[in-house]
């Protein structure tokens, strides 16, 4: 089931049909930044996301800068088209002072149609970027991230709902819109809908991996998201709005905006660690069949038999060859297990240089 009861009638022709059209990508006034929750000391942070306190503990802040590698695949799985879409920027701001690392991973989960969702992959990262630019200082810059993901969230929103009513019949298609902003060695996520992002951090005995959330879905369920949809005149019906849209915040959806449906992110940061491991970022289809907990414990061990498949070994660059192998296992896996939904997922490497 979609985001809309009536996905099959509402939605628009999208550009691809082919389950394999997106394979692993090859390496080609508001509050500021002090009040943004922070998911490595619990600051602020939400119950929702999970229990601040596991992650409170004795790690290091990681030295130098991060070198990453990443890949992301999608599929179609059991839709009838493609949906979702994708933003990977590796080097942004590039000469500016004191940034030694600045890549921005995304993920837009598409319904009805995907114009919404590709309009955010093709002029997020240019709308933050001209934000970032003006910033005197490194300093400067990460107390107004806040402010530039909001600003920019709410363009974002502002530009396709205005493209959309230029069309008869107007467009419905919207997005949710997970974007996670690496930052010399601080993660920054702004998100809004259901997709997730969360790091793989290594317990301190070594025995294995724990799961960071850094987003919290936005479903109207949730008690300050039906609060808002309902002093609207709007109801929460089975879980959605008006019975019909299942999350409560996304770009698009022009249709609910009178009835709650807002634009604004929720932001989380994350100061790196030496046992920082990966970043998951992902659509719901694959949340729908993993925890988080799960993905963590599914990456790591195909990321182990990457070693002995022939075509990684075999690759020019083995490392990378493993983190496709990893994506594609994993989203394949996905739609193995009946998400019946698109599958989008993007792995980062995490480490220190």
């Amino acid at each position: 089931m979609g985001l809309y009861d009536d996905d099959e009638e509402l939605a628009a022709p999208t550009p691809t049909t082919s389950d394999e059209a997106a394979p692993p990508l090859k390496r080609t006034k508001l509050d500021d930044v002090d009040n943004l929750q922070e998911a490595s000391n619990g600051i602020a942070y939400s119950a929702a996301a999970g229990d601040p306190s596991k992650f409170a503990d004795k790690a290091k802040p990681a030295s130098g800068s991060v070198s990453l590698v990443w890949s992301l695949c999608a599929k179609k799985g059991e839709r009838e088209d493609m949906q979702d879409a994708h933003l990977v920027v590796e080097r942004m701001l590039a000469g500016k002072n004191d940034v030694v690392r600045c890549a921005i991973f995304g993920i837009f989960d598409g319904h009805a149609g995907a114009r919404a969702a590709l309009h955010c992959e093709h002029h997020l990262a240019g709308l933050l970027e001209e934000k970032l630019k003006k910033a005197e200082s490194l300093e400067i810059m990460e107390k107004a991230l806040k402010r530039y993901f909001t600003e920019v969230y709410r363009q974002l929103d502002d530009q396709f709902l205005a493209e959309a009513k230029k069309n008869k019949p107007v467009w419905k298609d919207g997005t949710t819109a997970t974007t996670a902003l690496l930052l010399n060695n601080t993660i920054y996520v702004a998100n809004i809908g259901d997709s997730r992002a969360i790091v793989a951090r290594q317990k301190e005995d070594g025995s294995g991996a724990v799961a960071v959330p850094l987003t919290v879905d936005h479903n109207p369920t949730i008690h300050e998201e039906r609060m808002r949809i309902q002093k609207t005149g709007a109801s929460v019906i089975d879980g959605r709005v008006n019975g019909s849209l299942e999350v409560s915040r996304s770009i698009g959806d022009g249709h609910f905006k009178a009835n709650g449906v807002i634009s604004t992110p929720d932001m989380r940061k994350l100061a790196l660690t030496d046992r920082d491991r990966f970043l998951l970022v992902a659509c719901d289809g694959l949340w729908k069949v993993f925890s988080n907990e799960a993905a963590i414990e599914y990456v790591t061990e195909k990321l182990n038999k990457a070693k002995k498949v022939e075509s990684v070994i075999a690759a020019d660059s083995p490392e990378n060859a493993a983190w496709d192998y990893v994506a594609e296992e994993m989203a394949a896996e996905a739609v193995r297990r009946k998400c019946g939904d698109n599958v989008s997922v993007i792995i980062v490497r995490l480490t220190r240089i």
